[in-house]
């Protein structure tokens, strides 16, 4: 979008909108005309930021041509390019420690699989594991896909490099570019805990001490492991699912949970923005954790404190809560009535 462009006022693009519907009152009308402005100025300003994006000065050129394990053997980074100038490479989180991949990985990249053959038109794609790509095959297998190119970084170079220096078992999205002959970093998804909003929830990821838990559904079909600090806060919300289910959590960064087993025995359920994914055990239809994400885009999952089988009475009993007035989206006040939670 150029700077120069001259554009009607948002609030006066929305007043000339005239959509109607029926039976809606005055007030509404006015609510959501105001809305409408706020959503133009929105899908300006990440048309702003694409074009910033987009105008970056070149990245550092690559180290080296890392060698990765494809379907068909060793290749080189430079080859993922294949007849492109752009390729996006994202990380999933499924290292070598990890019994299963993370489930929000999974379910992302079983969306990508199926747009993966219209993305491929433009630019070159492809997901990197520090599994063994026989793993990694066997996995792409069981899920069904059919589009999506994996390769095994078995050596960590790349992951060391891009991912995390401590070759941590985190998700990335990183972009590069082929120009000349030389092989660049052009953006990667920087969106972190440190550069979080002040206007967020709070609703934090526990980073303090920490302790694993084991965790399970009632009929044991569902087993998983996390990283926690029971002392750090637990949360307590008031709306309708979590009333509904007396739902006690704690919010655990994606590179803390692990899934053991029974993946296949979960079923999601969604509702309202349709943003956070609520599991439950298909057999005895307990709620052992659910994935969201905050409102600057940094997911996690909420584990039910209930289903932790190794946490003893004293932890459950010091760990301070924080109530939360999900019912009414203040995330960051309490209900005026905390006692029922």
């Amino acid at each position: 979008m150029s700077t120069t462009q001259a554009l009607k006022p948002a609030k006066e693009l929305a007043a000339a909108n005239g959509v109607r519907f029926p039976n809606e009152s005055a007030g509404y009308r006015r609510a959501r005309d105001a809305l409408l402005a706020e959503e133009i100025e929105l899908r300006r300003h990440i048309e702003r930021v694409a074009q910033q994006r987009r105008e970056l000065p070149p990245g550092g050129v690559l180290p080296k041509d890392y060698e990765l394990v494809g379907e068909d053997g060793p290749v080189k980074f430079s080859q993922l390019f294949g007849r492109h100038a752009s390729l996006a490479v994202y990380s999933y989180m499924f290292g070598p420690q990890r019994k299963q991949p993370c489930p929000m990985c999974t379910s992302l990249l079983s969306a990508w699989d199926g747009e993966a053959e219209d993305v491929m038109q433009r630019v070159a794609l492809a997901v990197v594991a520090r599994s063994p790509i026989e793993r990694l095959l066997a996995f792409k297998k069981e899920r069904g896909w059919r589009r999506l190119l994996l390769y095994s970084d078995m050596s960590g170079d790349y992951t060391r490099d891009y991912v995390s220096a401590d070759d941590a078992d985190v998700p990335a999205f990183n972009v590069f570019t082929r120009q000349d002959g030389s092989l660049r970093h052009f953006w990667s998804g920087e969106m972190g805990m440190a550069t979080g909003t002040p206007l967020s929830p709070p609703l934090t990821l526990n980073t303090r001490m920490k302790k694993t838990f084991q965790g399970s559904c009632h009929c044991s079909a569902v087993r998983f492991e996390a990283d926690i600090d029971l002392g750090a806060s637990t949360y307590r919300c008031n709306c309708s699912i979590c009333t509904r289910h007396r739902f006690w959590l704690a919010t655990v960064a994606p590179q803390d949970f692990r899934m053991l087993a029974g993946q296949p025995e979960l079923t999601s359920y969604r509702f309202n923005t349709g943003k956070n994914q609520h599991l439950f055990c298909r057999h005895c239809g307990v709620r052992p954790f659910g994935m969201g994400s905050m409102p600057d885009g940094q997911a996690f999952y909420a584990v039910n404190i209930g289903c932790l089988e190794n946490a003893t009475p004293d932890e459950l009993a010091a760990a301070p809560i924080t109530y939360v007035d999900g019912k009414h989206d203040k995330w960051s006040e309490a209900p005026a009535i905390t006692s029922y939670l």
